[in-house]
């Protein structure tokens, strides 16, 4: 937060009592987060954060019946802390490596926030009063464009559903960022393969998205690693926010028997969307958003399973589409983990090792991830589990041996 945007919520607070009480029940609700429910102060916070919200509402009612016109800045900076607070209290962990950028922006204090359909309600009835203020891009500070932003995105992540607000006109520059990253000889061979394997896709706005989200997945290895001209996790966070936004705004087709192309372009859709939860924007796992993409990329690869010999299929079978279609299998072999979906995605995963009996060797399948969207430190021990699973079974059902019986260190390892 800058400077000029804590000094404006102070001044704010200081001028209009609904935004101190929605400070401090914003404050009492971030509290909560992070102490267990048996805690003796759970009680009090709760009381706190009740009484402070309650006060507030009131006075931004009263602020609205005798204000004509929009809503001050200030109606919408108490509603903003006060509708998007953090989410209850999470102690689980998870037994893999975790994307540092969980932690930027506090998304996993308000990923697992408690989205009742009171909290959707009063989403809504803000999304109607920003809009007379000319949405998102009627705001006057270029933070409170951020957080509301910001905000939204989860919210849309969380349901699987468009952003209310498309992206604001003042904040579209940090989709230029990291155009002219200092890449290390390390990141300089991710950028060499990462992306190519995405010719398949025709949609030009998806393709624009993938392109950015392969240049962030970059600037992540370079911070994660700390490498010379490595950004910093403050400059990371604004732009997977609006990567993010951009590919959560990608509608999936509405013709319930699309075109080979339209097909395609949604399974990738998808396919990213997982990717982006584990690497780029992960939300709390106990959200449930994984299983769901897992779900949702199943019924669109049965679709494309069981229309292959179609005539808008014509063609899709190609070599550059299996690779396609594998990578978008594995994505959805490692999402849905623990569910009754991975009974699935499994033996597929064990039918395109059969089809393509090269990436029955590990490293060969590796390279070929490293061809789409791929980050190592989070991916590769989910990966590892989910091939070696599918080739036992390949193996146990034809007697072919997968050609690598132990997962090698990553890159990560070897310089730790």
């Amino acid at each position: 937060m800058s400077l000029r945007h804590k000094a404006s919520r102070q001044r704010a607070a200081l001028e209009n009592p609904f935004v101190f009480h929605a400070q401090i029940a914003n404050a009492a609700g971030s509290r909560l987060h992070l102490i267990p429910p048996e805690n003796e102060s759970v009680s009090l916070l709760r009381q706190v954060k009740a009484y402070h919200e309650r006060r507030s509402f009131q006075a931004i009612a009263h602020c609205l019946e005798n204000t004509p016109g929009s809503p001050p800045d200030a109606v919408i900076l108490a509603l903003t802390l006060m509708i998007w607070p953090a989410g209850s209290y999470d102690a689980s962990t998870s037994r893999y490596p975790v994307s540092p950028l969980t932690y930027g922006q506090n998304l996993d204090f308000f990923s697992n926030m408690n989205l009742s359909p009171t909290i959707i309600q009063q989403i809504h009835n803000f999304y109607r009063l920003l809009e007379t203020r000319g949405g998102i891009d009627g705001l006057a500070l270029v933070g409170q464009k951020h957080i509301v932003s910001f905000a939204d995105t989860v919210v849309s992540s969380r349901l699987g559903v468009r952003p209310l607000w498309p992206w604001p006109n003042q904040l579209l520059s940090v989709l230029e960022a990291f155009a002219d990253l200092v890449l290390d000889p390390h990141a300089f061979q991710l950028s060499s393969v990462m992306g190519r394997g995405f010719s398949p896709v025709q949609d030009v706005n998806l393709q624009r998205i993938l392109s950015l989200a392969c240049r962030l997945t970059l600037a992540l290895d370079l911070f994660h690693r700390d490498a010379p001209m490595g950004p910093p996790i403050w400059q990371l966070c604004p732009v997977r926010n609006a990567v993010q936004h951009q590919l959560c705004a990608v509608d999936p087709p509405t013709d319930p028997r699309p075109s080979q192309e339209e097909a395609v372009d949604n399974m990738v859709r998808l396919a990213t969307l997982i990717y982006s939860d584990f690497v780029l924007f992960p939300i709390n796992e106990a959200m449930g958003v994984r299983p769901r993409l897992a779900y949702d990329l199943r019924k669109a690869l049965e679709y494309l399973d069981t229309h292959p010999q179609s005539a808008v299929f014509v063609g899709w079978r190609g070599f550059r589409e299996r690779e396609l279609l594998t990578w978008c299998i594995t994505m959805g072999a490692m999402a849905s983990e623990s569910t009754v979906h991975q009974e699935w995605y499994i033996p597929r995963l064990a039918q395109a090792l059969r089809e393509d009996q090269r990436l029955l060797d590990w490293i060969l399948f590796h390279t070929l991830m490293e061809h789409f969207l791929w980050w190592d430190y989070v991916l590769q021990p989910r990966c590892w589990e989910v091939w070696s699973e599918a080739a036992r079974m390949l193996s146990s059902a034809a007697g072919v041996e997968p050609a690598t019986a132990t997962m090698p260190t990553t890159r990560y390892d070897d310089e730790q």
